[in-house]
This record gives C-alpha cells, sequence and structure tokens, in this order.
C-alpha cells in the first residue's frame, strides 16, 4: 500500500504541502494592514493579458483594478484547477489563458504550481509576498532581482512582513536558498516575531532539519502558545519528522479551535492515517465532505482518503463504497481513476464481492 498511497498523495485534491505553511494569507500581522501588503494589488498591477486564469484570493483585487478579466461563468471550474492539471489543461485549450495569476495560500494551488513548473509553455514573470504570475511563452522571466525591486515599496514596520510572505512563495517554488536570505532579513529586523520564526521553522522543516525546525516553532509558541500558523507548522513538522502520535496531539488541539477549517480538518485526517487512528480518521473526512458539499467545493479526493481509511480499518463495503462515489464524479485525473479502479478490483479479490 505504500506505494499507492503515494500515488493518491500526489493527486490528492487538497494536498497539504509541508514546505509551504498556509499561514502568510491569513495571519494578523503587527504590520500596518496596507491592501498592497496584504491582498494581490500589485500582482493583479503587473499581470498582463486579456485571458487570465486565477485563484479565489484574487478575485476581489482583479474586480476592483481589472474587472474585465473576471471570468465569473469559469470561476467554479478555475477553482477546481487548482488542484487538477489535467482539467486546468482543458480550460487553457477552450481559454487560451494569456497569464496565470496565483494568490493566497500556495498549498491549494500546488499541484498546478508544478505542473506550470515543469511546463514548457509558460514561464514564471512575477512573484510577491501574496502572489506568483506565470505568464504563456515568450515573456521575460521573473528574476530575484525583481523581488528585490518589489521591497523597496515596504518599509518600516512592513518589510518584515513582506520579506515573510515573499520567503513563503521562494519556498513554494523550491527557491530555498532565495527563500532563506530573504528570512535572515527578516529576522535582522524583527527576530521576536512568531511569523518570521514559524517561517523560518517551514524552511528548516522543507530541508529535513527537524531539530532546528521545531526550536524555532517553539519559539514562534513561546509568546502564545494557541498561535494557530505555528500549531499547524508543528503538527506538519511532527509529522515530517514520523513523530505521528505527538503531531495528532497537536492536529487535535487545532481541529478544537478551528473545528470548520478545511485545511486543519485535512491535516488532521492525514496524521491520523499516519497514526493509525483510522476511526478518527474516518470521522474527520466525513466532516470535510460534509463542508466541501456545502461550499459547492470537490470531494472527489476526500473520497478516495475516505475510501483508503475505511479499507485500513478493514471495512470493504464502506471502503467500496467511497472509491465509487469517487469514480462517479467524473473528474478524476487519468492516474487518479486509475489507482481507484484498482483498490476496487483488490478489495473485491479479497472479499469475494
Amino acid at each position: 500500500m505504500g506505494k499507492q498511497k503515494i500515488v493518491v498523495a500526489t493527486f490528492i485534491l487538497i494536498a497539504l504541502n509541508l514546505m509551504i505553511g498556509a499561514f502568510f494569507m491569513t495571519r494578523k500581522s503587527r504590520a500596518p494592514q496596507t491592501p498592497e501588503l496584504v491582498t494581490p494589488k500589485l500582482a493583479v498591477a503587473a499581470v498582463r493579458g486579456s485571458s487570465i486564469f486565477y485563484t479565489p484570493e484574487a478575485r476581489d483585487a482583479l474586480r476592483a483594478q481589472k474587472p474585465t478579466l473576471v471570468n465569473p461563468t469559469e470561476e467554479r471550474a478555475f477553482f477546481q484547477a487548482e488542484q487538477n492539471p489535467a482539467l486546468w489543461r482543458q480550460l487553457d485549450h477552450r481559454l487560451h489563458f494569456d497569464a496565470l495569476l496565483l494568490s493566497g495560500d500556495a498549498n491549494a494551488y500546488a499541484p498546478l504550481l508544478r505542473h506550470l513548473l515543469d511546463s514548457r509553455d509558460f514561464v514564471l514573470t512575477y512573484l510577491d509576498q501574496t502572489s506568483v504570475i506565470f505568464s504563456r511563452r515568450p515573456a521575460v522571466e521573473w528574476s530575484i532581482g525583481m523581488l528585490d525591486a518589489v521591497k523597496q515599496q515596504f518599509a518600516g514596520a512592513q518589510r518584515a512582513p513582506f520579506l515573510v510572505g515573499a520567503a513563503n512563495k521562494l519556498l513554494a517554488l523550491g527557491m530555498t536558498q532565495q527563500a532563506k536570505s530573504y528570512l535572515d532579513e527578516a529576522i535582522s529586523l524583527d527576530g521576536d516575531s512568531p511569523d518570521t520564526r514559524t517561517q523560518l521553522a517551514l524552511y528548516h522543516a522543507q530541508i529535513g532539519q527537524w531539530a532546528q525546525a521545531m526550536e524555532n516553532c517553539e519559539r514562534a509558541l513561546s509568546s502564545d502558545k494557541n498561535y494557530t500558523p505555528a500549531l499547524n507548522a508543528k503538527a506538519q513538522i511532527l509529522f515530517g519528522s514520523k513523530r505521528f502520535n505527538e503531531a495528532l496531539v497537536v492536529s487535535r488541539h487545532i481541529v478544537e479551535e478551528s473545528p470548520r477549517d478545511p485545511s486543519a480538518l485535512f491535516l488532521d485526517a492525514k496524521i491520523a492515517h499516519q497514526a493509525h487512528a483510522y476511526q478518527h480518521e474516518i470521522e474527520t473526512l466525513h466532516a470535510l465532505i460534509e463542508l466541501a458539499e456545502r461550499d459547492g467545493a470537490p470531494v472527489s479526493g476526500y473520497r478516495i482518503y475516505l475510501g483508503q481509511a475505511y479499507a485500513a480499518d478493514s471495512q470493504a463495503q464502506p471502503s467500496l463504497e467511497q472509491f465509487q462515489k469517487a469514480l462517479d464524479t467524473g473528474d478524476l485525473s487519468p492516474e487518479q481513476r486509475k489507482f481507484v479502479e484498482e483498490s476496487i478490483a483488490r478489495i473485491k479479490s479479497r472479499t469475494g464481492s
């Protein structure tokens, strides 16, 4: 099952990525809350073209600054395509995007981001603390000097949170050296900032330095033991270092504080699976599906995980039901469909059903 779990983890619709950390766009910064700092205002100004793919966090800024680029009839498909590169390719074939404006937490669009980084027809052209932009070739490729120029727009109390947010995006793109440089500067400006320490913890986690990651996480929590971003990071760090039972204690605490946060619930389910707490995982995944269906979000990825959880708990019939429901949605990628079909066949073979 190990290889199969990796296959599903690669294509799950709401994947959490340790290297990114879901906190920058939602945290309460001590810096002045200017639109330039906490919304994609600068990125929207930089995007070029008439056909733009965008994430939910970019929508309001687009409506305010470039309303002609908003495409409400396609937004549901847009927001599903964040996690489904095959669907995104179908949209691009039909709408021929000039650019992609990816704002907010990079966890939400991690599969699409990986696809774009491997793409030959789109290139990274912009990055700031809230967003990245990919443009169709030919286009001027992004360089770190461009980010340094954006940095000059943020001084005083705004500089450190800008650096932390930019480092967050650099890490999402796998640019660890550049991210560390920005984090070092942020530490020099505000070494006690929980935001900075949390992002530094995630940097160390990304390169496998678990002790340093946990040290910075604890420093972030020293001023507020319930600081949600640092608790999220701590749970992910414990997960990454295979301390699953300890991670589950932390993730349960996070869910108690945020019982309707999909990212918190998914992290809890993922940790519960590794801790072999399958009943807890099943309950959490059912809660996630209920939330997603209420919000009109896709649930097939959750159902794949739920099917796995039931199978791990030796509940063959519920497992088959969840796998079949995932198939029936018709929105699985070829890899997901293959995995689900093989899982159904394997369970039926074992149970004789």
